[in-house]
């Protein structure tokens, strides 16, 4: 008898501690712990397990599985949370854009049972609901694919025909926009199923703004001025929503929390130009640019206006596998080279063997140039993806 009872214990014990870890873990899941990468002042990058978010503190393992607290002034963004990653679908009729002058963005479409005023667009989003955005906070409503102006002097309609109207937008409506054009002394009414986007030269905010912005997974990106992440909800104070959002966390993506002092710009935002185009055996290879990621293809040079303030330039450069057949890959041979005024900051070769390579340069200067020259195979399959690139930049700089 006595022999069992040391094994009777041994498999108590054992019971008892899957039990326990089973338990940590479903508590772990019931708490929103959740992965991302946390990304600090310097740009620099370190995977960890979200725990919570309150009173500007962020709790969370590093990891080691150390758990650790800090402060939001320390800290640029959190992203990817759980793997996610914000759409990238183009604007349609159904999931149209609307986009502040300060840089948010609500995608949805125009809310059908609100009543209609014309220096108001009640615009509906399945996330965070109904918001009734007046109009002079509009920089543009996108319902397809469009390229909208570097600097608008006018408000102007880009038309499904590729046509465009300028003049003075008086009213937007569901089913159609008011405008004076200007060639025109009277205004005229246009069918909205006629219209691409809407551009409307308003104003910037003068003074820097202090608020966090979050992404969420159908695109849309909101400022905040507090964030609370409890278990699996996440509560947004400060919206111009005029009260508090709770949404699941599902629902968020990043969270940027830069302001008055700082911010963070995705480098596909930035005023580019495309200095020498890939011309492969006649076919023309047009740069691919988001928000999360820039794709090229050699021989290309592609230059960027840095703002006032820029700082710091971080991103990761890798081969872009996913369009090249695993048989060819071994003709991939290119380097990539990256200058601030002509002085190179970052170089690198790339071929079947290089893995993802993080890049974080100081920047001063005024433009940017990323250059990839074909290696010794020619241009064949020499195509890069640069991933989460952005620029830091210091608000309030003394630079030119």
């Amino acid at each position: 008898m006595s022999t069992q009872r040391p094994i009777q214990r041994t498999l108590g014990f054992s019971l008892c501690l899957g039990l326990c870890l089973n338990l940590c873990v479903d508590l772990s899941s019931s708490w929103g712990a959740v992965s991302a990468i946390l990304v600090d002042e310097n740009l620099t990058e370190q995977p960890i397990t979200l725990q919570s978010l309150s009173r500007d503190t962020l709790v969370f393992f590093d990891a080691q599985r150390v758990l650790r607290r800090k402060s939001l002034q320390r800290l640029l963004q959190i992203r990817s949370l759980a793997g996610r990653s914000p759409s990238v679908a183009l604007p349609t009729r159904q999931h149209a854009w609307l986009e502040w002058v300060d840089g948010q963005r609500l995608v949805g479409r125009w809310d059908e049972s609100s009543p209609i005023k014309s220096e108001i667009v009640p615009w509906s989003n399945p996330i965070v609901g109904l918001l009734q955005m007046p109009l002079d906070q509009v920089r543009r409503i996108r319902f397809a694919e469009a390229n909208p102006s570097e600097n608008n002097q006018s408000d102007r309609l880009r038309f499904t025909n590729g046509d465009q109207m300028r003049g003075f937008i008086t009213s937007v409506g569901r089913d159609e926009v008011q405008i004076e054009p200007t060639d025109q002394t009277d205004g005229v009414a246009i069918e909205i199923n006629r219209v691409a986007m809407i551009e409307l030269a308003n104003t910037e905010p003068s003074s820097p703004l202090n608020r966090y912005m979050v992404w969420l997974v159908d695109g849309s990106r909101l400022r905040v001025e507090k964030i609370e992440i409890q278990a699996d909800r996440v509560t947004l104070y400060g919206t111009d929503f005029k009260q508090p959002l709770q949404l699941p966390l599902r629902e968020l993506v990043h969270i940027n929390f830069t302001g008055q002092h700082r911010k963070i710009i995705p480098l596909s935002q930035l005023t580019h130009r495309v200095e020498v185009p890939s011309n492969v055996f006649g076919h023309t290879f047009q740069p691919v640019l988001q928000d999360q990621l820039i794709l090229l293809h050699s021989p290309m040079q592609l230059d960027f206006d840095l703002p006032k303030g820029a700082c710091r330039f971080a991103g990761e450069a890798t081969v872009y596998w996913d369009s090249i057949p695993v048989a060819k890959r071994g003709w991939v041979d290119f380097e990539v080279e990256i200058s601030v005024d002509g002085q190179t900051i970052w170089k690198q070769h790339f071929h079947d063997a290089v893995k993802a390579i993080r890049i974080n340069e100081p920047v001063e200067g005024n433009v940017l140039t990323i250059k990839i020259h074909p290696g010794r195979n020619g241009p064949v399959l020499d195509r890069l993806r640069l991933n989460h690139p952005v620029v830091l930049v210091q608000v309030g700089s003394s630079k030119p």
